[in-house]
C-alpha cells in the first residue's frame, strides 16, 4: 500500500474527540431514561397526581426510542413502558392506542419495526390482567391486533411472543376460540413452508386448550385444513402434520372425538400412503393410522370399506 494510501485510511479513523461527540447524545439519552426510570419506580411518585403531569408526548417518545437495534435498550425501555402502564391507570387508553398504531403501520403499511416482540412481551402481561367477562377495546387485541399479525412475512421472528399473547387470551377466555381459529384459517399462507408449520404449531396449542366444548366448535374446519396439508405438495409439511400424531395432548383431542375427527382426515392419509415414497412419511402415516384404528377399529374398518369401495367404483366408471 502506498503512503498515500495509509494517509487516507489514517484520515478516515475518528478522532478520539468525534468518537466521544458521536457517544454524547447516546449516553446523554441513557441518563435520562435512568432518571425517569427512578422517578417513576420512586415510592413518592403518586399516580393520581402525577398522571396529571405526565405528558402524553413522553409515551410517545419512549416509543420511538423502543424502535432501536439495540437488544439492551429495548428490554430496558419495554420494562419502564409496562411500569409506566402499571402504574398509570388514566394513561392506559393512550398507552394502547400507541401501540396498536405500530403494530397497524407495520402490518398495513409495511413499516419495519425492531420493537414488534417488545410490544408483543408487553402485552403478554397486559393480557394476563384481564379478568372475565373482557371488554370490547380487550376483544379487539386479539382480533384486530394479535391476528392480522401472522400476515407480515416477517412473522417467524417474532412468532414465539405472538402465540404466547394468543394462547394466555384464549386460555382465560376461551369463549372467542371460535372466532378467531376461523379467522386464522383464512390467513393460512399459500407458499411459505415456514409459516404454514408455525400455523400448525399454534392450531395445535389452542386445540389442547382445557375448554372442550369450545374446541368442539372450531374440529371440521381445523381437520379440514389438516387434510389439505397432508396431501399437499409439500413434503415438509406432510411430515411436519403427521408429527402432531406425536403430541399426546393432541392425540388426546382426537380420541375424544375420533367420530368426528376420523371421517376429515382418513382419505388424506389414505392417499399419504400411495402418494409419498419418503421411508419417514411411510412410518409416519402408518403410526397415524394405527393410532386411529386403537381409538376407534370398528370406524377405521367402515373407513376403509368404504374408501376402498369407492376407488373401485371410481376405476370401474371412468369419467
Amino acid at each position: 500500500m502506498s503512503n498515500s494510501d495509509d494517509s487516507r485510511t489514517i484520515c478516515n479513523v475518528p478522532s478520539l474527540r468525534e468518537i466521544k461527540k458521536r457517544a454524547e447524545p447516546l449516553a446523554k439519552k441513557k441518563v435520562i431514561l435512568e432518571l425517569f426510570s427512578h422517578f417513576v419506580e420512586s415510592p413518592d411518585f403518586f399516580p393520581n397526581f402525577w398522571f396529571r403531569k405526565m405528558d402524553e408526548l413522553i409515551i410517545v417518545k419512549l416509543l420511538e426510542h423502543l424502535d432501536t437495534k439495540d437488544v439492551d435498550d429495548r428490554r430496558f425501555l419495554r420494562s419502564l413502558l409496562l411500569r409506566i402502564y402499571i402504574k398509570l391507570y388514566h394513561m392506559r387508553s393512550f398507552m394502547l392506542k400507541q401501540f396498536n398504531d405500530v403494530f397497524y403501520r407495520f402490518i398495513f403499511e409495511a413499516i419495519e419495526s425492531h420493537c414488534i416482540e417488545d410490544l408483543l412481551q408487553i402485552y403478554y402481561d397486559i393480557i394476563k390482567g384481564y379478568t372475565a367477562p373482557i371488554t370490547t377495546e380487550e376483544e379487539q387485541v386479539l382480533l384486530k391486533v394479535l391476528l392480522p399479525l401472522h400476515k407480515p412475512p416477517s412473522m417467524p421472528a417474532y412468532y414465539a411472543q405472538l402465540v404466547m399473547c394468543i394462547i394466555e387470551f384464549l386460555s382465560a377466555n376461551p369463549s372467542h376460540i371460535e372466532s378467531y381459529v376461523i379467522g386464522l384459517l383464512k390467513l393460512w399462507p399459500k407458499t411459505s413452508v415456514k409459516k404454514e408449520t408455525l400455523f400448525l404449531k399454534e392450531i395445535a396449542s389452542i386445540l389442547v386448550i382445557r375448554e372442550e366444548q369450545e374446541v368442539k366448535k372450531v374440529l371440521v374446519p381445523v381437520f379440514k385444513q389438516i387434510g389439505k396439508c397432508l396431501t399437499g405438495l409439500s413434503a415438509k409439511i406432510a411430515e411436519q402434520t403427521l408429527s402432531l400424531w406425536h403430541d399426546e395432548d393432541f392425540l388426546e383431542v382426537m380420541r375424544r372425538n375420533n367420530e368426528v375427527i376420523m371421517p376429515i382426515v382418513f382419505p388424506s392419509l389414505f392417499r399419504m400412503k400411495r402418494m409419498h415414497l419418503s421411508q419417514i412419511i411411510q412410518e409416519l402415516v402408518y403410526i397415524a393410522m394405527n393410532q386411529f384404528l386403537m381409538m376407534n377399529r370398528e370406524l377405521f374398518e367402515s373407513l376403509t370399506r368404504n374408501y376402498i369401495g369407492a376407488e373401485n367404483a371410481e376405476r370401474s366408471n371412468p369419467q
